[in-house]
């Protein structure tokens, strides 16, 4: 079997323990706390994600809720039934996830990393095996979920919050950690050598992939005393100009020097603005890591339907990678793939081959279904999807959904981009009517 370069990690989440952790913190608030896509971008800090599963007694709505974001992350979920004590069901999901930890170290012996989500003090003899055999153990616990023999066990082990960005916040109030604060002049440096070969600006969100790739894949802006990455990049005026869109959105970074530029002002104009923010966010085009820009969507579609036609059948891990590596100049990280993988999976444009149903959904064995023949054909069904999720939230804000609505959020524009718009809505009315 093909295996990746890249160093392999197991990811294990006992979601129970996660969610009835945050229930506990933050009340009848707790969902907004949960974030299924934080433990998966940690785990990629440490190499590709080879097995992802999420243990739970599924029957319950405080669980049962999530399991649309952890399908879409390509988590499995794993079935446990609760023991009935008294009134109340007891977690019971430590026994099979140590059991599938622990045949991890056999079944698949080059993983090197396991993400361990529970701070169960009863799971401790595991973590104690997986160090014997030489594997890194990394841990994440809610705050009211920790055990200290949990953490002690622990390379490395994070408080879930730390991966919301408040826990390293409270750490520095508290005095803890501010001798360990890391100087900032390697990254100003990294930042000018990024930013020298991109006068015209980046965006926010590509520059803490870049900060990664030049300084450390384990990069984070905690460990120079910052909560946010906005704010340590405002903290570097004479190496960076920060420019906020009025409208909202992401940021730009130019290079200090370029503040007052033309490309600047662009940035910062009123123009930009989306009047159908509302309906973009409704319709979970964040989540999706949706990029409005049409000509950039289309380029990493071009990207991922090259790799897969290269080699078919594919696996999505192996895609991932060679786009990543072949592709450097799109900016992208495998988190931005797998929102990708997320729409595309939707679009039912995969043929999985036979027997792969237990198999992690990035390391089967899949093609392109027969009418995709050209990354047109995937972008155009990538593209329904988006406008599938638009038209719902549409009818759910009791609106209708035009073609140019469409093109102002989709980034199509002139008398073609309006009849592709028309096109699209077509298709996604034959499949609703289908």
């Amino acid at each position: 079997m093909e295996q990746s370069e890249r160093p392999q990690v197991a990811l294990f989440i006992d979601f129970e323990n996660l969610v009835y952790g945050l229930q506990e913190t933050y009340g009848t608030n707790f969902a907004d706390e949960v974030e299924p896509e934080l433990l998966f971008e940690l785990a990629e800090e440490y190499g590709q994600v080879v097995l992802a599963n999420a243990y739970a007694d599924w029957r319950f709505r405080e669980i049962n809720q999530f399991q649309g974001d952890l399908y879409r992350l390509g988590i499995d979920l794993i079935h446990v039934f609760g023991k009935r004590q008294a009134n109340k069901y007891k977690n019971a999901v430590d026994v099979k996830m140590a059991v599938d930890a622990i045949e991890t170290v056999w079944t698949l012996p080059h993983v090197d990393t396991f993400v361990i989500v529970s701070g169960d003090r009863d799971f401790i003899h595991v973590l104690k095996t997986l160090r014997r055999y030489g594997k890194t153990v990394v841990g994440v616990s809610p705050a009211m979920a920790i055990s200290n023999d949990f953490a002690a066990l622990c390379d490395r082990f994070v408080r879930y919050g730390a991966l919301a960005q408040t826990y390293r916040q409270e750490a520095l109030a508290n005095g803890r950690g501010n001798g360990e604060r890391l100087e900032l002049d390697t990254v100003r440096q990294a930042l000018r050598e990024i930013l020298a070969e991109r006068p015209e600006g980046l965006k926010g969100s590509q520059i803490k992939p870049l900060l990664r790739r030049h300084l450390s894949v384990t990069f984070d802006e905690s460990e120079y005393g910052f909560s946010r990455l906005v704010d340590l990049l405002h903290a570097l005026p004479d190496t960076i100009s920060v420019a906020h869109n009025p409208a909202g959105g992401d940021i730009t970074v130019f290079p200090a020097e370029a503040k007052g530029s033309a490309a600047y002002a662009a940035a910062t104009s009123p123009v930009r603005q989306q009047p159908y923010e509302e309906l973009s966010r409704r319709a979970g085009l964040p989540r999706y890591r949706f990029v409005h820009d049409a000509q950039r969507r289309r380029e990493i579609i071009a990207a991922l339907y090259q790799a897969m036609i290269e080699r078919s059948p594919f696996k999505l891990a192996n895609i991932f990678d060679r786009v990543l590596d072949e592709c450097e100049e799109l900016q992208l990280s495998t988190t931005v793939l797998s929102k990708y993988q997320a729409i595309l999976w939707q679009s039912r444009v995969f043929e999985v081959e036979q027997n792969q149903q237990t198999i992690p959904t990035r390391e089967r064995l899949m093609r392109l279904v027969p009418e995709i023949r050209s990354s047109d054909d995937l972008a155009f069904r990538y593209e329904a999807s988006i406008v599938y999720k638009l038209a719902t939230a549409a009818e759910e804000m009791g609106r209708s959904l035009a073609p140019d609505s469409i093109c102002q959020i989709m980034g199509l524009s002139g008398e073609q981009g309006l009849a592709y718009a028309e096109r699209l809505l077509d298709y996604v009315a034959e499949q609703q009517n289908g």
